[in-house]
């Protein structure tokens, strides 16, 4: 089985892709900018992979599938360079994409969480992950978010012009810790309900994490005591 080069520290790189993406993202706008990007969600998606500590074979597809994500991302952005502007054809390539890689974040975030509650102690590696699995929530409505923008331009009003990732992937993360700054807000109805999900996914995620870092932590020491 293939296997991070630490067993302790397997979700250290996808908490550091993740947090890079808030780091560096805001920077990049432009058609280069958007390559950048797209290699980022690459990595992020790498990474998510190499926690599933799959067989070769299987380790291979599913960054073949991960590849394809990126392709469609990549081909969609030279499609708009040489005709222009964006046309149905280059939606779908996105849609895709985002398709792909919600499926992908939608694993990381059953098999994390998975490892953590089934996990006996309390360590670096179990803390690394429950904050990765709350990045990776927001990231998957990122991408949800998206989707539905593609689906209905007008799902959301803004205050300024949408740079679709950039202003979803902030208003993502916005809701997602209830701050609801109001500049850009949903007005699909789909998107509304969404949103008060991810909203109530804010609240409750982080309590469940942390009583059962105390559950795991308060079993220890009663263990060390005996």
């Amino acid at each position: 089985m293939l296997r991070s080069k630490s067993i302790q520290n397997k979700y250290s790189q996808l908490l550091f892709t993740l947090i890079l993406l808030f780091i560096i993202g805001p920077f990049f706008t432009k058609i280069i900018g958007q390559v950048i990007t797209q290699l980022l969600f690459f990595g992020i998606i790498i990474s998510i992979i190499r926690t599933f500590n799959l067989k070769k074979n299987n380790f291979l597809l599913y960054v073949a599938i991960a590849g394809l994500a990126f392709f469609f991302n990549t081909l969609s952005t030279v499609y708009t360079l040489s005709h222009g502007l964006e046309s149905n054809f280059d939606k779908l390539l996105i849609f895709i994409a985002d398709l792909i890689n919600s499926v992908f974040i939608v694993l990381a975030i059953l098999s994390i969480n998975k490892k953590i509650f089934l996990a006996q102690k309390v360590d670096h590696d179990t803390i690394k992950g429950g904050i990765a699995v709350f990045l990776l929530i927001g990231l998957l409505w990122t991408f949800i978010y998206h989707l539905i923008f593609l689906l209905d331009p007008n799902a959301f009003s803004y205050s300024q012009e949408l740079q679709e990732y950039n202003h979803l992937f902030y208003f993502s993360f916005t809701t997602l810790t209830t701050l609801g700054y109001g500049d850009v807000t949903p007005v699909n109805q789909f998107a509304m309900n969404l949103t008060n999900l991810e909203a109530i996914v804010g609240i409750m995620y982080p309590s469940i994490f942390i009583a059962r870092l105390v559950s795991l932590y308060t079993a220890d020491e009663l263990k060390e005591r005996d």
